[in-house]
């Protein structure tokens, strides 16, 4: 082994070891909190308000890298690679069932029992049956749900236009280059939808719906050509609820009332079961209406919040109950690449 590569890896260590030391500190307790982009900077504002008050009232200081300048580019990407307990946050409010649903991380921090799902108990019967048999068999805690829509671009073609009724309808040739979809550098983040797609039609639903996609772009980018002169703009863009959130009101824009409803997304609570005494005025905080003002400003709302009435999609959570969420996303991105247009795989 050359001296180059001797000081590549000490680099490399002292770095991972950095990037990890920061998430904690001694006598401390840890709490991380992820929420989709738009809300960052409101819950940044909250959560210091919080901070600062809990720990001149309390013996043990909040450390929360969430808020932290110049913190790790990603909190989860270093959880993914935790080896023990004390490498996690005593409180993980997460927004994505990347790291929570990866197969190694699942099994021994959830499966364990080392984290403990916390869902309010009186929230369960209002739960569809398969968040409740989540919550209830395999140790995922609700917190609240977001969602993906629909929303209409009438500077395109009116109300009177012809739109999608239901998801699968998004597969069909009447709407090929009609449709725009938040995501970065060709990729969907919607893996929900493509879930359900898959459901419904087989794997060709997910190419044919990717075959429909004029646009993939930040939902800032496609929130910007709603209602403009831009000749590219789609007809019809789906977003998550924090995006939507986010058109102005001027914008001549409608969110579509699709039949099926919309594709809800979870926000999920998570504590360390040796930290459960200590925790019990953070989890106050997390329940309490400020939060879940700063939540609803993306659409995110609580249980007891939701109109369970309302028709709403899930794609088959059991598929995450058994498969590693990200083998899975790789699958569903193998089947939406096929459809894409060359100019969107560019």
């Amino acid at each position: 082994m050359t001296v180059a590569t001797i000081k590549r890896i000490l680099k490399s260590d002292e770095s991972s070891s950095s990037s990890s030391s920061s998430l904690f500190r001694d006598n401390a307790i840890s709490l991380h909190v992820s929420v989709p982009c738009p809300l960052k900077v409101r819950l940044k504002m909250t959560l210091e308000q919080f901070i600062d008050e809990y720990n001149q009232t309390h013996y043990t200081p909040v450390h929360c890298p969430t808020i932290m300048e110049n913190g790790p580019h990603s909190i989860e990407d270093i959880m993914a690679t935790a080896q023990h307990e004390d490498d996690l946050p005593d409180v993980w409010v997460a927004n994505s069932y990347h790291t929570s649903f990866s197969q190694p991380f699942r099994s021994r921090f959830i499966d364990s029992g080392i984290y403990q799902g916390i869902t309010k108990e009186e929230w369960l019967p209002l739960l569809q049956d398969g968040f409740r048999d989540l919550a209830e068999h395999h140790n995922i805690g609700f917190l609240a749900f977001g969602s993906w829509s629909a929303v209409a671009d009438l500077s395109v073609a009116g109300e009177e236009a012809v739109y999608p009724k239901t998801w699968t309808d998004m597969t069909e040739d009447a709407f090929k280059g009609k449709i725009g979809i938040h995501g970065c550098q060709g990729h969907a983040t919607g893996s929900a939808l493509l879930m359900v797609l898959r459901e419904r039609m087989g794997v060709e639903g997910i190419s044919k719906f990717s075959s429909n996609l004029g646009q993939i772009g930040h939902f800032s980018k496609i929130i910007k050509a709603m209602d403009s002169s831009d000749a590219s703009r789609p007809m019809i863009n789906i977003m998550p609820s924090a995006a939507i959130q986010q058109i102005p009101s001027k914008k001549r824009v409608a969110e579509l009332a699709l039949q099926d409803g919309p594709i809800l997304t979870p926000v999920m609570l998570f504590v360390k079961r040796s930290k459960l005494d200590q925790v019990k005025d953070i989890l106050s905080f997390i329940w309490s209406d400020t939060f879940r003002n700063v939540l609803a400003l993306g659409g995110i709302l609580m249980p007891d919040q939701l109109n369970w009435s309302n028709p709403y999609t899930l794609p088959d959570l059991k598929q995450i109950t058994i498969r590693d969420f990200n083998d899975l996303s790789e699958e569903l991105d193998v089947e939406f690449m096929k459809g894409l247009s060359p100019e969107l795989k560019a």
